[in-house]
C-alpha cells in the first residue's frame, strides 16, 4: 500500500510559506552541495545518446532540450510560483503582454469572442482590438464599463472572456483624439 500522507504526496506540504519562497524547486545536495539557486545561462543542452534524445523530444522523458522550451533556473522559480499558489504548476513568462497573450489564447481561438473595458492599458487594448482580431478572435468593448447591463448585453453565445475596468482607476488626459486607443487606454491606478 502507498502512503498518501500530505508529506508523501508533496514533501513542501508542511513546509512554512517562507521557507517555501526560498526552497522549493531546488533540492539540497547535486554535486556542488550549492544552497543559492544557480543561473543557467545556457542555450542548449547535451544528450546522453540518441535514444535519449528522442525520449526528450517526444515528451517520454522530462529533461532539459532547449532554453525556450525549458530552462533548470526557470523551473525552480516556476515550481516556487506554484507552491506559493497552491498550484498544480506554473509558467514563468518574460512579460506580462506574454501571460496576456497565452491567458487569452489558452481559453479563445478563431471565431470566439471576449468583452473588455476600453480603459486597459495601452498594450492590452492594442493586443484585444488589433493582434487577436488578425487571429479570428473579435473584442467587444463596452462604452461604460460600470454598467453591468452593458457587459451582459455585450455577451454571445461564443464569448470565451470577459475583463471588467479594474477598481479604483482614473482615466488620464492625453493630446490624441477621444477616440484614439492611446487616450481611451491609460489608466492610473490610485
Amino acid at each position: 500500500m502507498s502512503d498518501t500522507t500530505p508529506d508523501a504526496v508533496d514533501p513542501t506540504a508542511g513546509w512554512n510559506f517562507e521557507t517555501k519562497q526560498i526552497h522549493v524547486g531546488q533540492p539540497a545536495g547535486g554535486d556542488t552541495k550549492a544552497r543559492a539557486l544557480p543561473i543557467y545561462q545556457t542555450t542548449s543542452y547535451t544528450f546522453d545518446n540518441t535514444d535519449h534524445a528522442a525520449a526528450l523530444f517526444g515528451l517520454a522523458e522530462t529533461g532539459n532540450i532547449y532554453t525556450r522550451i525549458m530552462n533548470p533556473t526557470q523551473d525552480a522559480v516556476e515550481q516556487r510560483i506554484a507552491a506559493l499558489e497552491g498550484g498544480v504548476a506554473a509558467l514563468l513568462l518574460s512579460s506580462g503582454q506574454a501571460a496576456e497573450t497565452f491567458a487569452i489564447l489558452n481559453v479563445a481561438q478563431a471565431g470566439d469572442h471576449i468583452v473588455a473595458s476600453p480603459y486597459l492599458y495601452g498594450g492590452t487594448y492594442n493586443l484585444l482590438h488589433y493582434t487577436l482580431t488578425k487571429l479570428g478572435i473579435e473584442t467587444t468593448f463596452v462604452e461604460d464599463p460600470d454598467d453591468l447591463e452593458q457587459w451582459r448585453a455585450a455577451i454571445r453565445p461564443n464569448t470565451r472572456a470577459s475583463s471588467p475596468r479594474p477598481s479604483r482607476t482614473r482615466r488620464t488626459t492625453s493630446s490624441t483624439s477621444p477616440a484614439s486607443p492611446v487616450s481611451r487606454t491609460r489608466t492610473v491606478c490610485r
